[in-house]
């Protein structure tokens, strides 16, 4: 029964693979401009599996109409009546390629299977989500590289599967033009790279799926982006760019893409091996048949010409020869939109002409170019721990005040950044209401705690004398004298624990006074040598700004996050925390981050907060792309509060990992040795030549200023016996005070005004004498965590250089600082 039960599940099984075989799926497209009427539309039509079902145009004109063009199709001006159509399988986006994340996740919510132009997406983080989103809701998703089937590419594939070149050496793919002039109106002169636009997203998106496809993930990539247009480097909008993608046996893969190359003929692929090299010569001829008008059934469409070929190979006398070349017969994109259709027949993944996991990792190569494209990168593995931009530390848990101020700067207020610490003032007044509480007590309750007192000494009877109290005042005494008639309010002199405490109050008042006149001078000195390494910091930062050939490169602004970090590391060595994190890596990290910052790649492939997202980006206005005889000024963007969140979320980690250890804390030496071996290969590269020896000795008084601060911490000179011993019994005589001059309330005026005046003001001097041995404490610890605001000296430096930062941009090779007059 089992046999036949299984029998029945295969023949429904089969049945319905018939039915799904014999399917034809309704496609929606987004868009209608070159790469819908060109590359897309023109196979659905020859697809026997797809049908043309819906186009969307926003404004369609008389020369450029979908509903004229393709009157049988539904025609929708908004992406949400496509999106809400239950008749559309597979919706095609062809819009720019900002635009493609938005559209693309819209379509799968709504339940559609997509196909994406290419470039798929900006970044490699939202090509994660999207893949995410279509395994969920069990969607296939799909990217238009098409190129993979290229005549060219193919016969290069099949030399290389068939080893027909040996082991290859080189590999360089290019796609040259000559096009001096920008494009107009379109997304590849409007869009920059941080957007998908740019000659790396464009053209270099097909190149790198290529050798991808060939080779897999390279091991390191080096690259350049330029403006060969404008004869300058440009990451921001490069029009061409050259890269070098380097793998584990060795082979070096070469892309590249110009717009100013004036050849006849232009190189397609130069392919070198052990035992024989390819060269191919101008591009796929599908594309210019396409923009033609020959259709994709048209005899000989996509056909290479085999003249465009030379093999060579060398033969077993070691001379290379000319060999005939046989062109791989040109399956053309058509066997992309049948491959599709098959793959949406079956719902499989795996049956996709090209997976979205794949081009994922192209987009991971491409990021990486761009990254390496910045002067003085040095080469850098795509993988996901270095080319996505992650934040360098851990958030916490519970949120402190420099959280709080890194997560939105612009919500700090002046004075957190003040050196002397707040709420002097809000401390003394709870003292003030402990001793208020605490002397109206003493008050109330005088004749109880006196007769305790007295019982305690051994007195059983306290003598009643003549007090010169008022009727008044005995009145009061009459209603506390219930347990028994002949007590009364002895003199504060008659009192043996009032006369044993008298004389110590000014032998500990003394001692205060004392500790006192050693402990300000060590705040004072505390506090000029941490401005004296503030002031160096902000001068060392000025110079690597101005003369260290750019204010641009990574290494430059590496340097910035050294200066920036060097205080906070030197405060928490003071302040006895032995923890080291890995603050040059933070600062090479960070280096890195605002490199690409300033030359406008903020979008990143990351997710969640980082140090770059805390802070805003904004366009210069003063440093926009205008000429200035025939020097062009690039364009660099504000990064606000970028050194200054760095600084707090430093603060933030060394908080996290609190330790104390036996051993002296090196981090500060090491930035410093960081910092002159920078120096140093700015002097063998010839950069800075001129402020060489004052940026070294600047470096040497940083180094001074460690082993001057350290003896001023705490622990190093503190008398903390005596200090300690002279605070508890400073307190001890201030708890005295209320009591011993509890008579004084009784005598003299006896009205409430006069008796609640007294109390303050016995409170008030109470509180002041807990106070100051309060602030004489911290004093003793001017790195400790209250009497100054660490902040105010490690914070308000990075601000300092953030700003500096903000008045210099490059043109050309020199660094400039524009003046407000």
């Amino acid at each position: 029964m089992f046999a036949a039960a299984h029998q029945l599940h295969h023949l429904w099984q089969n049945s319905s693979d018939q039915m799904d075989s014999g399917k034809v799926f309704n496609v929606g497209v987004i868009g209608y401009g070159l790469s819908a009427k060109i590359f897309h539309i023109p196979f659905i039509a020859a697809t026997p599996q797809l049908r043309l079902h819906a186009i969307v145009q926003r404004s369609p004109t008389k020369a450029n109409s979908a509903p004229e063009d393709h009157p049988g199709a539904r025609h929708y001006e908004d992406v949400e009546e496509l999106l809400s159509d239950t008749d559309v399988d597979l919706v095609v986006v062809t819009t720019p390629p900002d635009s493609h994340f938005d559209l693309t996740k819209a379509a799968l919510q709504a339940g559609k299977h997509v196909l994406t132009e290419k470039p798929f997406v900006p970044t490699a983080a939202e090509a994660d989500q999207l893949i995410a989103l279509a395994r969920e809701k069990k969607l296939l998703l799909c990217v238009y590289q098409n190129r993979r089937w290229d005549g060219d590419f193919l016969t290069v594939r099949r030399l290389l599967a068939n080893q027909t070149l040996g082991r290859i050496v080189d590999f360089d793919s290019h796609f040259d033009r000559y096009r001096p002039n920008a494009p107009v109106a379109s997304w590849k002169g409007d869009l920059n790279t941080a957007s998908g636009g740019g000659a790396v997203f464009d053209l270099g998106s097909h190149l790198v799926d290529q050798i991808y496809i060939l080779f897999g993930m390279p091991r390191s990539v080096h690259g350049r982006l330029l403006s060969q247009r404008r004869g300058c480097l440009d990451v921001v909008s490069p029009d061409s760019m050259t890269a070098e993608l380097t793998y584990a046996n060795g082979m070096l893969a070469h892309v590249r893409t110009s717009v100013l190359s004036p050849e006849t003929s232009q190189l397609r692929f130069w392919i070198r091996g052990e035992r024989g090299s390819f060269r191919k010569l101008d591009l796929d001829p599908q594309e210019d048949q396409l923009k033609a008008g020959i259709k994709p059934t048209d005899h000989d469409f996509g056909c290479e010409d085999p003249h465009k070929m030379r093999l060579v190979l060398v033969g077993d006398d070691g001379v290379g020869r000319e060999a005939d070349m046989q062109v791989v017969e040109a399956k053309t994109y058509r066997d992309f939109y049948a491959s599709l259709g098959r793959a949406l027949q079956s719902g499989c993944e795996d049956d996709l002409p090209v997976k979205a996991e794949e081009v994922r990792h192209v987009l991971r190569i491409l990021e990486a170019i761009v990254e390496k494209s910045l002067p003085g990168w040095p080469y850098y593995p795509p993988n996901d721990d270095c080319t996505e931009f992650r934040n360098c530390f851990k958030p916490t848990f519970f949120a402190s005040e420099a959280e709080r101020m890194a997560l939105n700067p612009e919500v700090r207020s002046p004075s957190d950044y003040a050196v002397g610490r707040r709420n002097q003032l809000g401390r003394y007044l709870l003292h003030f209401l402990a001793f208020l509480t605490y002397t109206s007590f003493i008050f109330f309750y005088y004749i109880e705690i006196e007769k305790f007192l007295s019982s305690c000494c051994g007195v059983t009877d306290v003598a009643v004398t003549d007090v010169a109290v008022t009727d008044e005042a005995a009145a009061h005494f009459r209603k506390k004298q219930n347990a028994s008639s002949s007590e009364s309010v002895p003199k504060p002199e008659e009192s043996e624990l009032s006369l044993g405490i008298t004389w110590p109050e000014g032998i500990f008042l003394t001692c205060i006074v004392c500790l006192i006149a050693q402990a300000f001078p060590s705040v004072r000195s505390a506090r000029e040598l941490m401005e004296r390494s503030n002031a160096i910091c902000f001068d060392l930062a000025y110079a690597f700004l101005k003369c260290c050939d750019g204010g641009t490169q990574p290494v430059i602004f590496e340097c910035l996050a050294l200066l920036a970090a060097f205080p906070v590391v030197l405060l928490e060595e003071l302040r006895m925390n032995t923890c080291e994190p890995n603050v040059t890596g933070y600062c090479k990290e960070a280096g890195r981050k605002m490199c690409l910052l300033r030359h406008g790649i903020y979008n990143g492939s990351s997710v969640g907060s980082t140090m770059m997202t805390g802070g805003s980006v904004r366009s210069r206005t003063d440093n926009t792309a205008e000429s200035s005889g025939s020097m062009l000024r690039p364009q660099f963007e504000q990064v606000d509060y970028f050194y200054e969140i760095f600084v707090l979320q430093l603060h933030m980690d060394y908080d996290a990992h609190d330790m104390r250890v036996n051993r002296p804390p090196s981090m500060a030496n090491h930035i410093i040795c960081n910092l002159n071996s920078h120096i140093d290969q700015f002097w063998q590269h010839g950069g800075a030549n001129s402020r060489i020896a004052i940026m070294r000795e600047q470096a040497e008084v940083l180094c001074s200023l460690i082993y001057s601060t350290r003896p001023l911490s705490k622990h190093e000179v503190s008398p903390v016996i005596f200090q300690r011993a002279t605070s508890v019994m400073t307190v001890l005589v201030a708890l005295n005070i209320p009591y011993q001059r509890a008579s004084w309330f009784y005598v003299g005026p006896t009205t409430y005004i006069c008796t609640f005046l007294k109390i303050v003001l016995v409170s008030a001097l109470s509180a002041a004498l807990t106070s100051l041995v309060h602030e004489l404490h911290l004093m003793w610890d001017p790195f400790g965590k209250a009497i100054i605001n660490k902040y105010g000296w490690t914070a308000r430096n990075a601000m300092a250089i953030d700003n500096l930062v903000h008045d210099f941009y490059e043109d050309n090779d020199n660094i400039v600082r524009p003046h407000g007059f």
